[in-house]
């Protein structure tokens, strides 16, 4: 029966219009910010604190983008989670739904399912926007590297799917509790003020505890571990939690000490280097 009924609305949701716009929205979002990591547009530039030292389609600068768009996009989930249950409310249809041998569970958590799956549907749009700016010819080709697959799937494993389950979970009881619009949308506005100034926090290195337990969508824990990589390791990183795999061959480890020392290592004598290459195979032994 929970399956029966998200399925419901799901095919109810993408019968209205609003789906259709936020897709296209959130699209030309991911498109056009892509274009400007990627020095599409002369003297604009986005480079994530790198330096411009990493790919605009590097599994780290792919992460930012879903991510940052996706934070901003708590509105969409608000609209979207709220209206699943609120809709019943506004056309006084709620009544009607418990006189069919439905439960309570069943009604809310196929209602809930299906907004999930819409929200699934609608977001896949920042992906794809970002997929499409990298393979458009306004790109800089210096600044597009090797394609990695996965890199556009894990930002939505480790970070869109678990603050869509959170923030549409909230929003969702919002509206059922409260049977109007209004408290959701400002519990949407709460959730960017707690996100606003926990970056704010995050600005100060002592305050990166606070920062990351006010931080609702997780992006400042993330932001942390990340913070002081090298641009090497940003470039390669499989995915920003687990980076680099440390069952690299050694050979690869030191090739990878060699670059990393590259843009730390002010003596051109090599000595700190090699020195560098000695610990990294060192550590994969």
């Amino acid at each position: 029966m929970v399956g029966t009924i998200g399925a419901f609305e799901f095919r109810q949701r993408f019968r209205r219009i609003s789906p259709y716009v936020y897709f296209v929205v959130l699209f030309a979002m991911a498109f056009i910010f892509q274009l400007t990591v990627g020095g599409a547009f002369p003297g604009a530039s986005v480079d994530f604190g790198t330096g411009g030292r990493v790919f605009a389609n590097a599994p780290y600068a792919l992460f930012a983008v879903i991510v940052y768009i996706s934070t901003f996009a708590v509105v969409i989930t608000a609209a979207l989670a709220g209206q699943a249950t609120y809709q019943d409310v506004d056309s006084n249809s709620t009544q009607f739904f418990f006189t069919a041998p439905i439960t309570k569970f069943d009604y809310l958590a196929g209602r809930f399912l299906g907004s999930i799956l819409v929200q699934l549907a609608v977001f896949s749009s920042i992906g794809l926007g970002a997929f499409a700016a990298t393979h458009t010819h306004w790109m800089d080709p210096s600044r597009v590297g090797p394609e990695h697959w996965f890199a556009y799937i894990a930002p939505y494993l480790m970070f869109v799917l678990p603050n869509l389950l959170i923030t549409s979970a909230a929003f969702f009881a919002v509206a059922a509790l409260a049977r109007k619009m209004l408290p959701v949308y400002i519990s949407a506005v709460l959730f960017l003020v707690g996100y606003l100034v926990a970056g704010i926090l995050a600005g100060d290195v002592t305050n990166s505890v606070i920062a990351s337990l006010l931080d609702p969508f997780g992006g400042n824990p993330v932001d942390f571990v990340v913070r002081y990589w090298t641009a090497f390791s940003a470039q390669y990183a499989a995915d920003p939690i687990h980076g680099i795999d440390r069952r690299e061959p050694a050979y690869l480890a030191r090739g990878r000490a060699r670059r990393d020392c590259v843009h730390l290592c002010p003596v051109q004598d090599g000595a700190c280097c090699r020195g560098s290459e000695k610990k990294a195979a060192n550590r994969q032994r």
